[in-house]
């Protein structure tokens, strides 16, 4: 899904289950703003859904809600114990089959903000995968496109490091793609050096590249595995392209890498791209 928030607003929670999950985001005091999704196979009653839903609060001895609408979304609006205005909306896209909860929370004493409201509610839309068969995205500060039969696998993001992992339900195809930062404390060698450090013990590289487009520094690597194993007989010959980069404008470390075996499944190579729109994939730039 795409929306667009408040500057200030930080992602602070997230599922990574595609099927039903939840994402939370919060200023620098409170939680201000959740998002659940949930596959459906069909569109819900939402009259009842939301009667429903009024019902459990009035159950709880909670003040009765009041009715809300924005567009195409259908929600409620209470007022907490602790003076807390909180409006819920409903909302199902039958583009991907989805059922879609947002909440906004505000601060005790702070009245509802329905422009605000309406502005975020329309920003709303789904995400289809693009027509080179990639799946764009864009989150911790990192733009990217991934094969669309990935999942996202592994999500770490800490102080100066956001890397995200996309993995086939099979697990022969990984895709990585990471930002790092405060390079002037760990990098101390040339990019090149570094990232065949981080290469796994398993694979040898068997080509690599430096070259440079627009001020960026890049390096291609493409790694073959280092030893014979037998799975490489039954699913095909482990592969792995990596392409780094170092953006001079913002002083980051940006890296994606393409795990597969054999005739890759997937059309189009993952891409990374910096703040300046350069953009790379695993074998050669964009």
């Amino acid at each position: 899904m795409h929306l667009t928030l408040p500057d200030d607003w930080e992602m602070l929670q997230y599922s990574k289950n595609p099927v039903q999950g939840r994402c939370a985001f919060a200023d620098r005091y409170q939680f201000r703003f959740e998002m659940n999704w949930s596959d459906v196979q069909s569109p819900p009653d939402m009259e009842r859904l939301l009667s429903d839903y009024a019902a459990s609060i009035e159950e709880a001895r909670q003040p009765k809600p009041s009715p809300l609408q924005s567009g195409a979304w259908h929600g409620l609006s209470m007022m907490t114990e602790n003076g807390c205005c909180v409006t819920g909306y409903c909302r199902y896209f039958s583009e991907i089959s989805q059922l879609l909860e947002i909440c906004f929370i505000y601060p005790s004493g702070q009245p509802r903000d329905g422009s605000a409201e309406d502005k975020i509610l329309s920003s709303v839309h789904p995400v289809i995968t693009q027509a080179d068969a990639c799946q764009p995205w864009r989150a911790f500060g990192l733009d990217w496109c991934v094969s669309p039969e990935l999942s996202l696998s592994r999500c770490t993001v800490s102080c100066g490091l956001a890397e995200l992992s996309f993995c086939s339900q099979n697990f022969r195809a990984t895709q990585t793609f990471s930002r790092r930062g405060l390079l002037y404390l760990w990098l101390k060698e040339p990019m090149e050096q570094w990232i065949k450090k981080t290469i796994p013990k398993d694979f040898t590289v068997i080509s690599a590249k430096q070259r440079q487009h627009h001020g960026h520094d890049i390096c291609d690597l493409l790694c073959a595995p280092s030893s014979f194993a037998w799975t490489d007989l039954l699913f095909g010959k482990r592969l792995l392209a990596v392409s780094a980069f170092l953006c001079p404008q913002e002083g980051r470390l940006y890296a994606v890498t393409d795990l597969h075996r054999g005739k890759k499944t997937h059309p189009t190579a993952p891409r990374l791209s910096c703040s300046c729109g350069i953009s790379v994939s695993p074998g050669g730039a964009q």
